[in-house]
């Protein structure tokens, strides 16, 4: 979703740049896993086209190919970041059904303070993350709010919380909205990923899809998170936590000047939308990258027409 948006290629791969660009950003994100979905993407690259073509189009033989070589019935992904982008997939996947999963707002910063630690990016360290990861998720759990609110047959809206206390009902929820027969072996699904070598640091940060699934971790960040942070929570996400019907931190009200100047510059920068802008320079640089593509492309064919009128 994020790669269609950068690349507004939603609807239509206008060229074979685009082609490139969003099959090389593909196939980054895949090869942290051992999958045949590396095989599909190489098999996507030597394929010809006529471009422009439609989105759909150019994603079918992918999609082809690897519901084939698993002998699966539906293709389904599962990436956070989509849920900005919901928009974006249904134009390049029309029909398609959307599952939402919500997470006590909490209990994601936990797990994400949790794991930053495996991040090996030196030029972001992993306090720059939490600062990111708060209006992310506000934005988040607002989005999911806005789909609830529509009520719409293509969206499955399930709470983490559920799923672990319940999982055999949830999951059998989540198959009779995919049209689909539950199988015992989708408890199992934990054991199935694979990492590659690219993958380590990834497959540290995942070491728990090999622990057993229990209601163990559900609020896990009310015994261990900063009490200072839970208070904190409380007050940024009051009005989500209402609406979604999840329960505050069981702490102190904290009340000091200087908290106060803190949430009102938290919400201040959120409603400015200052966390987007980031991620609209990344998309101009995926579309300076484009342009850039194309120019060079003209200047070689331009280079080869002069040197053969020069012959001539």
């Amino acid at each position: 979703g994020l790669a269609l948006w950068r690349l507004n290629a939603s609807q239509i791969i206008k060229d074979k740049w685009n082609h490139l660009l969003l099959l090389n950003y593909i196939y980054d994100r895949v090869s942290y896993f051992k999958t045949s979905m590396t095989e599909c993407l190489a098999d996507q690259a030597i394929r010809e086209f006529d471009f422009p073509v439609k989105t759909t189009d150019w994603f079918t033989p992918v999609i082809r190919d690897f519901v084939n070589e698993k002998q699966a019935d539906l293709y389904g992904e599962k990436t956070p970041e989509n849920l900005a982008y919901i928009q974006e997939l249904k134009k390049a996947f029309p029909g398609s059904k959307f599952i939402l999963l919500l997470r006590h707002p909490m209990d994601v910063i936990y797990s994400i303070y949790e794991n930053a630690k495996f991040i090996e990016n030196p030029k972001i360290a992993p306090t720059d993350i939490l600062k990111m990861a708060w209006p992310i998720i506000k934005r988040n759990l607002n989005t999911i709010i806005q789909y609830k609110m529509e009520c719409k047959p293509e969206y499955l809206f399930v709470k983490y919380e559920d799923l672990m206390q319940d999982l055999p009902t949830e999951l059998k929820r989540i198959c009779d909205f995919l049209d689909i027969h539950f199988e015992p072996a989708m408890f199992d699904y934990q054991h199935k990923k694979e990492f590659s070598e690219k993958g380590k640091s990834m497959q540290k940060m995942h070491s728990l899809l090999n622990d057993k699934l229990t209601a163990s971790r559900i609020f896990r960040s009310f015994q261990y998170m900063d009490p200072k942070e839970l208070k904190f929570a409380n007050a940024y996400f009051k009005d989500e936590l209402r609406v979604l019907e999840y329960p505050s931190a069981p702490i102190g009200l904290y009340k000091s000047p200087g908290f106060n100047v803190r949430i009102l510059w938290a919400r201040a920068k959120y409603q400015l939308k200052i966390d987007l802008i980031d991620i609209c320079l990344r998309k101009l640089r995926f579309q300076v990258h484009y342009i850039s593509l194309r120019i060079l492309a003209w200047l070689s064919v331009q280079s080869r027409l002069e040197r053969i009128f020069k012959i001539r």
